[in-house]
């Protein structure tokens, strides 16, 4: 099979756009969103044998000095799409993309898959290998008040209602907004002990604030901003991107936040909101437990592992289990991230 390859940097390659309609894939595949995330530190790899096309955007990530790379996104929900489910071509594809990577010096890559795509079903079976990884929450979005309300568990829709009642909702716009936003949402970090990588930089919320796909919304009790969220927009979905809230609790607060946003994107065209997951997918995560209320059940989530240089992978492994030898009983397929390069 005869194929070619285009890889381009902070873009989708001009013929990708022949093969997709991006308003039909997820807003992690829009090269829009990707830039407001990673800057210009993103790639974009299509494939095609001239009738069939696949496509696949990632960032890289150093493996401390080693000189070796790895891809393991954390945020939203894309994973690579094809034009056709052909087994032989979806294979090809993926060893063309494996060329690719180790060009790059990427040993290992986890896919997101999309859970709304369903785009995992055409990778099982592959180099891929392809693993239900939790649940999540997609809330329903629809055009009637009192319909939307519906769709939520019956204790959340009486917190929604209280929220209606006491408080207020609507958009952070402009730049006093979006900095309305990232200061409220730093201090949540900083409350909750988040990771690093949770810290969003000042350039980010900049490229956000001019992207046509984010939006800040919050929630006011008087004149305090209370709780708040970053949305990204798109017809296939709109994601509730990041969130934050003020030191004390004020009942409603969140319920209505989400609420609103769930509204604002039914106006924008989407007709599903992307809550995602928690910490795990049980009743004991509080995270999960609160993202359920807007749902009447949790959607699976599937991601994918692939190696691209094997051999390095496994020497990296090894030296983790070396390091730390109870990962050896960790599924974590990157698990020397977990000891030698966090």
């Amino acid at each position: 099979m005869s194929l070619d390859i285009h890889l381009e940097r902070a873009r989708h390659h001009a013929r990708a756009f022949e093969f997709f309609d991006f308003s039909h894939l997820d807003a992690f595949h829009q090269a829009d969103v990707l830039t407001v995330i990673h800057g210009g530190d993103w790639r974009s790899v299509l494939i095609t044998d001239g009738r069939d096309a696949w496509l696949h955007a990632f960032a890289k990530a150093p493996i401390g000095e080693t000189g070796r790379f790895d891809v393991d996104p954390f945020l939203g929900y894309a994973g690579p799409v094809a034009t056709t489910p052909d087994g032989r071509f979806i294979e090809a594809a993926l060893q063309a993309h494996s060329e690719v990577c180790r060009a790059e010096n990427i040993i290992a890559e986890v896919f997101r898959f999309n859970p709304l795509l369903g785009n995992h079903a055409a990778f099982d079976g592959t180099a891929t290998r392809v693993v239900r990884a939790k649940d999540i929450i997609i809330a329903e979005c629809v055009e009637d008040e009192d319909a939307q309300v519906r769709t939520f568990t019956k204790s959340c829709r009486s917190s929604v209602r209280r929220g209606l009642r006491d408080l207020a909702f609507g958009a952070l716009d402009g730049a006093s907004g979006m900095d309305a936003f990232a200061g409220l949402y730093r201090r949540s970090l900083e409350r909750l002990g988040s990771e690093a990588k949770w810290y969003f930089s000042d350039a980010f919320f900049a490229r956000a604030l001019a992207s046509g796909h984010f939006a800040a919304y919050g929630v006011h009790k008087g004149s305090e901003l209370v709780s708040a969220a970053v949305a990204i927009h798109h017809p296939a979905g709109t994601y509730y991107f990041l969130a934050a809230n003020a030191d004390h609790q004020v009942q409603g607060a969140n319920e209505l936040l989400v609420y609103g946003i769930a509204r604002a994107a039914f106006a924008r065209g989407a007709r599903r909101l992307i809550l995602g997951g928690g910490h795990g997918d049980d009743e004991s995560d509080a995270l999960f437990r609160f993202k359920a209320k807007f749902a009447r059940s949790p959607t699976p989530f599937f991601i994918g592992l692939m190696a691209h240089d094997p051999e390095s992978l496994k020497a990296l492994r090894a030296e983790a289990i070396a390091h730390r030898p109870e990962l050896a009983e960790t599924p974590y397929f990157l698990n020397y991230r977990l000891a030698l390069y966090p």
